[in-house]
């Protein structure tokens, strides 16, 4: 099984409740008792509302239903009990995450596998809780492709209405970041990354992807 990528043409729903279980176990990954439960909410066709958790026997991913959710229009203000992290996408946004889509640069660095988003490392989950907020990241492809990933961390996270913060980037200032080539603070200050809204919280998160690339 390839565990870098799911097969094209996976939908979300199969990457999440086929693809990733499997991949796990093929990995030979350990279940961390503390990692932190990740929602994902997708908007379009083939998006829906999904609760992923690891355990010693695998992988559990489990869809919310409406009761348990909320009703659509709702769904951004309403907290699963349980998660510790959010994120939200739309349905081609989170697919473009894991296979390639040719308006957007290679998405995950080198060495991620999806199996990264699932914290399977101590200082991961370490990472995670030094975040308690919401923020969303824009990053602008070829041809007005732009990406977006709307992730919440924490109690003030799950719990905000909207992001606290936007940063945005473009393609090519991503690749450097990705490839190690120029550090995320540095980026920030030559204004290759915009930040709208808290520039703390914005600043937290590039400081913790900077760690987690600089592995």
């Amino acid at each position: 099984m390839d565990l870098r990528r799911p097969p094209a043409g996976f939908r979300p729903a199969q990457i999440l409740e086929e693809w990733l279980p499997q991949a796990f176990v093929a990995a030979g990954c350990a279940a961390l008792p503390d990692a932190p439960r990740v929602r994902i909410t997708l908007s379009g066709s083939q998006g829906g509302d999904w609760l992923v958790a690891t355990e010693t026997s695998g992988v559990a991913v489990r869809p919310l239903a409406a009761a348990e959710g909320e009703a659509a229009k709702d769904r951004a203000r309403c907290p699963v009990p349980g998660a510790g992290v959010w994120l939200r996408q739309s349905d081609v946004d989170f697919t473009a995450t894991l296979i390639k889509d040719p308006d957007l640069p290679e998405l995950l660095p080198v060495g991620w596998t999806p199996l990264d988003f699932l914290f399977l490392d101590p200082r991961d989950v370490e990472l995670v809780r030094q975040i308690d907020g919401r923020l969303a990241v824009e990053l602008t492809g070829q041809r007005r492709r732009r990406w977006v990933l709307d992730l919440a961390i924490g109690k003030n996270g799950l719990g905000a209405g909207r992001p606290r913060a936007t940063v945005k980037v473009a393609a090519s200032t991503y690749d450097d970041l990705k490839a190690g080539r120029m550090p995320p603070l540095r980026a920030l200050l030559e204004r290759k990354i915009t930040v709208e809204g808290d520039r703390a919280l914005a600043m937290q998160g590039l400081l913790l992807l900077g760690t987690r690339l600089a592995r």
